[in-house]
């Protein structure tokens, strides 16, 4: 998987970056069902306190068990889940902890016959004065999850190079799911995840992943 190197022009930047997400991450086109594409300037995220849990199922003894494993420091990518009252599963994907971020992408997978995705939304990040931004959240029918997200100077000089973005905490994508199975995961392919500084070079990055295990069957048959 391949992202072109920082054009100088904001308008060619969209165009090219996009493709590039969209062919070189290997999305399966044909199998799509639905895509989010967030535009600049709409559903802006800002960098700040997302560590607070979406909220859990009012419980002592959870139906379904969350568990994610990974790098907890450094540039990294993590999926934080809460259990829902109706037991379904909601994922924030959070990007966290980088100086310098030009563009993100990856795939998530999961087994489609574990895991069902419900909803799926996309949220921009790498906003700063000067700079706009575009998200894409693309799933497919095989249990898999496009993600991308790039920064693009907006206005001045065309040759103005460009700077990557500094994140501490940003929201990327908010997903929800049922759990079909009694087990499941989420995870990020590794030869399909990236990240991109502002030179183009390479981030090193941690990418979490995230298991579910079913732990008791409710009054309502916990499937």
């Amino acid at each position: 998987m391949t992202l072109p190197a920082p054009p100088r022009s904001g308008t060619r930047w969209i165009s090219i970056a996009f493709v590039a997400l969209l062919g070189g991450c290997g999305a399966e086109d044909g199998a799509a069902t639905a895509a989010a594409d967030v535009a600049a300037g709409a559903d802006a995220q800002p960098d700040g306190d997302v560590s607070a849990s979406l909220d859990a199922a009012d419980s002592t003894t959870p139906a379904i068990v969350l568990t994610s494993v990974g790098a907890t420091s450094g540039p990294r990518v993590e999926l934080d889940a809460a259990l829902q009252a109706d037991e379904t599963v909601t994922v924030r994907v959070l990007v966290r902890d980088f100086d310098d971020l030009y563009a993100i992408a990856s795939h998530l997978t999961w087994d489609p016959k574990a895991l069902t995705l419900l909803e799926h939304k996309g949220h921009l990040m790498m906003l700063d004065s000067g700079y706009n931004a575009r998200t894409l959240i693309k799933p497919s029918e095989t249990g898999r999850l496009l993600l991308g997200a790039a920064r693009f100077r907006e206005g001045g000089s065309p040759w103005a190079a460009i700077s990557g973005a500094k994140v501490g905490a940003e929201q990327w994508a908010t997903l929800r799911f049922k759990l079909i199975a009694e087990t499941a995961k989420l995870s990020f392919e590794p030869t399909h995840s990236l990240a991109k500084s502002a030179s183009y070079e390479a981030v090193a990055t941690g990418w979490q992943h995230l298991t579910l295990q079913r732990t008791v069957t409710t009054s309502g048959g916990g499937q």
